[in-house]
């Protein structure tokens, strides 16, 4: 039988399989490092989500028989998945056709060599990347350990999946618009697991994200080197990923894992890649349908992160000009896709005084790269080592290409990333760094074209080979991977905050117990705000899941209070009152 009149191509199959296989192993190997903070039914629900999402996913590709559509009608159902009744049985069922398509041939393809190595040395190096959040988050928390941004995001998602508000719900329901698309798609998720939306960001998102990254990387280097395995160039952007976080020149420069430490931009990026192969596709068939699901999924690529949707259209702006040259229909498309990809971006980073930026040209230089005090000296060092990747293929390209090279569509992707990325973030000034967002971008999809002429290389390895890069991505990753396990609360290099923990607990038995249309006031918070700061009320939201009432902490009452941050600046008290609606207002408060 043709491959063309299979339900899954062989190229589609392989790539699903090889990400479900890579999920399956870090679940395992992550709950066998977290294995006392786990609970059965925890375990349940995130095995349960990862054969749902993928199965579901296979079902798609199989009607649609596209990848990138069937990553647009996904993103799509998991937007109105939280709307929808019983959604976890219902796309349960769904996924079964899905699933039995990846599981025919399965047993072949993990035998095979290249599959069975990708899998081990890719568990390490993601289980090895710092996270904000992951298993063991339950104890950190305890610990007083915690990540700012998990409960922020935390609060969006389940404010949307419970109530169909995209807000913080610190003081009712007040919306904001940042980065809506990243917390829809996670409500989705958590509708149709099951599971609370904190257990999406410590557990669900660490062991899915990062391999579907990896694996994207991985087709887009196929669509250059057509004979490359695709387990083999996995393993081959594994290890320079490796590489590039323990090269301590590229960690001063600002450049390590960032991309995995932020849930939206990881989701992103795997977004633009699929955008990229669809552009790729356009120019090979001329076909009118990759050219749309291109734009499309580059329009969901900015709704879920900002910067890379708007560094992402330099490449149909540069590639456009080369390659389309004066075709109407194409620079049409860009034109309708650009102008709506603006104006959603516009709204969402202007709805928050996290996303604000002002013209200050090096101010990322100055104060987040680490290299030598003189200055221009700093500056050579962040042009060299944050965009290192970069260079490396584009070197690596012009070897083997000539001057041919420079208008070849590898060139045209990267310089397209390159040079606006480069521009915006040598030239703004966003809060907490986060220009690197802007100008990592290009560097995280050179790892792709880097792959084609290193898994050559790593493809005619033995198991010995494949042994030894397991061991030493082992010992570089080690003292991540600690972190990650239950050795450091043994160890005791965790001191439990048991008031804390006490105020935690409560919140999650009032999860359990207060109806879920409800708004919930605290009349002690003040005792949560002493011990963990000015964001108490995010905690509360994240946790409870319930919008809350007096959650924007008073500037008087805690010293370090950011009213202009992560959208606080979105509340006041006329909007805050009218937002609570007719809520029952539930009264609590910490046991003393």
């Amino acid at each position: 039988m043709d491959n063309k009149s299979k339900p899954l191509t062989q190229k589609q199959h392989h790539g699903i399989l090889l990400s479900f296989c890579l999920s399956s192993v870090l679940l395992i190997a992550s709950c066998a490092l977290a294995w006392n903070t786990l609970t059965i039914q925890l375990v349940l629900r995130l095995s349960f989500a990862l054969l749902t999402l993928f199965g579901f996913f296979a079902s798609l590709t199989a009607l649609t028989r596209s990848v990138g559509a069937a990553a647009i009608v996904l993103v799509g159902v998991l937007v109105f998945a939280p709307q929808i009744p019983f959604a976890g049985w219902f796309f349960g069922g769904l996924s079964l056709p899905g699933l039995w398509l990846m599981a025919r041939g399965a047993i072949e393809e993990i035998r095979a060599m290249s599959l069975s190595k990708a899998i081990p040395i890719i568990t390490v190096i993601v289980l090895g990347t710092a996270f904000y959040s992951d298993f063991q988050s339950g104890p950190q928390l305890a610990a007083g350990k915690y990540a700012l941004d998990t409960f922020f995001h935390a609060s969006i998602t389940t404010m949307y999946r419970d109530h169909g508000v995209i807000s913080v719900g610190l003081d009712g329901l007040v919306p904001l618009h940042y980065h809506v698309l990243s917390h829809k798609i996670f409500a989705g998720v958590s509708a149709i697991s099951g599971l609370a939306a904190l257990d999406i960001y410590y557990c669900l998102y660490s062991f899915i994200l990062p391999p579907l990254l990896i694996v994207s990387l991985a087709t887009l280097t196929g669509c250059f080197a057509p004979a490359s395995n695709l387990a083999t160039s996995a393993t081959a952007i594994s290890l320079v990923l490796l590489i590039i976080r323990k090269l301590s020149l590229c960690r001063h420069a600002a450049l390590g894992d960032g991309c995995f430490v932020s849930e939206s931009f990881c989701l992103s990026l795997i977004l633009l890649t699929a955008a990229i192969i669809a552009w790729l596709d356009y120019f090979e068939s001329r076909k009118i349908q990759p050219l749309v699901i291109s734009f499309v999924l580059m329009i969901l690529t900015g709704l879920t992160k900002g910067s890379v949707g708007v560094i992402g259209f330099g490449i149909y702006g540069l590639g456009g000009l080369i390659k389309a040259k004066l075709s109407l229909r194409y620079w049409l498309a860009i034109g309708v896709a650009g102008f709506a990809m603006l104006l959603l971006v516009v709204k969402s980073a202007s709805s928050t005084g996290a996303a604000q930026m002002q013209f200050l040209p090096l101010d990322f230089v100055v104060n987040y790269v680490k290299g030598p005090e003189y200055f221009p000296l700093k500056v050579i060092f962040y042009l060299v080592f944050h965009y290192l990747p970069v260079w490396v293929a584009l070197v690596l390209g012009f070897y083997r290409d000539g001057h041919k090279y420079l208008l070849s569509s590898e060139s045209l992707i990267l310089l397209g990333l390159l040079l606006p990325g480069m521009a915006i973030g040598m030239s703004f000034a966003v809060q907490a760094g986060a220009g690197s967002y802007f100008s990592t971008i290009a560097s995280i999809i050179a790892l792709a074209f880097i792959a084609q002429h290193l898994g050559p290389y790593l493809a005619t390895g033995s198991w010995k080979t494949a042994l030894m890069l397991f061991v030493i991505a082992g010992l570089f990753s080690k003292s991540r991977m600690i972190e990650k396990s239950f050795l450091p609360e043994s160890q005791g290099k965790m001191q439990k905050n048991s008031e804390l923990a006490d105020i935690v607990s409560q919140l999650r038995l009032w999860r359990e117990e207060l109806p879920k249309d409800c708004c919930v006031q605290i009349s002690n918070l003040d005792r949560l705000s002493k011990i963990v700061g000015w964001h108490a009320g995010w905690l509360v939201t994240a946790v409870v899941e319930r919008p809350m009432r007096g959650g924007v902490p008073a500037r008087d009452t805690v010293p370090d209070s950011k009213h202009s941050a992560y959208g606080l600046a979105d509340y006041n008290n006329t909007v805050s009152q009218e937002a609570a609606g007719c809520r029952q207002l539930v009264h609590l408060s910490f046991a003393e």
